[in-house]
């Protein structure tokens, strides 16, 4: 059987630097005096070459103000909702161009963070963006674990956040074998990363397709995952493990409450020595 996919045309990512205080010697031309000048290569190039068009888009809000501002404050990071500042980074671009669009708008976002101290909340995937000042910026090199995905867990059912942005449905995860983040976690990215590398790889030959035609099974770790389309709206691939798949399986564990979670990765410093 197969899967026939509606790919969009376009993609949008936003990430929202939460700062106390904005320098106050950098004055009005904050944004321009960082971006894209206190970026790295080769996201400094691009930003350079988008920044004012729909694809790089960096706007100043007073957080009281913000949009975003219910989201950031919920979403569990202590002191958010008492910022003053919000600096918005967004990029909507074609899906042809993910993702380096997203990379480049969150490159931006770090350089940002780094100027003014803040942290900085991906819209997408609702979770908080590992930055610290020593830490490298943005990677070239892409991986779907990087704080890309995000996921919402509950018993027996988790569904991912963050692969839309890359033209991809999200995931829903019916009948999972448990509700605890490692179990259910692991299960998730495992099929969001074999979805998207190929996902991705299609892009690149087929840079105008505008559909995509894909198996409705996955073999993963030695196990098979069965996936069904429901379209819109909401836009799902729905992923259920088949029985035969021990591989894929995990202990039934309790769970009794929902939250958003973002789905959890090594600390920085085992990832660079592991």
């Amino acid at each position: 059987m197969k899967i026939t996919l509606e790919l969009p045309g376009e993609t949008s990512s936003a990430f929202v630097v939460v700062a106390g205080r904005l320098p106050a010697a950098l004055g009005p031309g904050f944004v321009d005096s960082v971006v894209p000048w206190r970026m790295r290569r080769p996201f400094r190039r691009i930003a350079a070459d988008t920044l004012g068009s729909p694809r790089l888009t960096v706007s100043i809000r007073r957080a009281r103000r913000s949009p975003w501002l219910a989201a950031v404050a919920e979403s569990g990071e202590q002191g958010w909702g008492r910022a003053r500042h919000h600096v918005v980074v967004s990029s909507v671009a074609p899906v042809s161009v993910q993702p380096e669009a997203a990379q480049t708008a969150r490159a931006a976002a770090r350089a940002l963070a780094a100027e003014c101290d803040g942290v900085i909340h991906d819209v997408t995937t609702g979770a908080a963006v590992f930055h610290c000042g020593g830490c490298p910026g943005e990677r070239t090199e892409f991986a779907l674990a990087d704080d890309w995905l995000g996921g919402r867990i509950a018993p027996a059912l988790v569904a991912s956040r963050g692969l839309r942005r890359f033209g991809l449905p999200e995931i829903l995860l019916d009948r999972a074998a448990c509700g605890h983040d490692l179990c259910t976690g692991s299960l998730l990215r495992a099929v969001a990363e074999r979805l998207l590398a190929e996902h991705l790889a299609f892009l690149a030959a087929h840079p105008a397709a505008v559909r995509r035609t894909i198996d409705d099974r996955l073999r993963i770790d030695g196990g098979d995952v069965a996936l069904s389309w429901a379209g819109a709206p909401g836009q799902t691939l729905q992923a259920t493990p088949c029985p035969a798949a021990d591989a894929l399986s995990c202990a039934k564990v309790a769970a009794t409450r929902r939250r958003d979670t973002r789905l959890r990765r090594p600390p920085y410093s085992e990832r660079l020595t592991g």
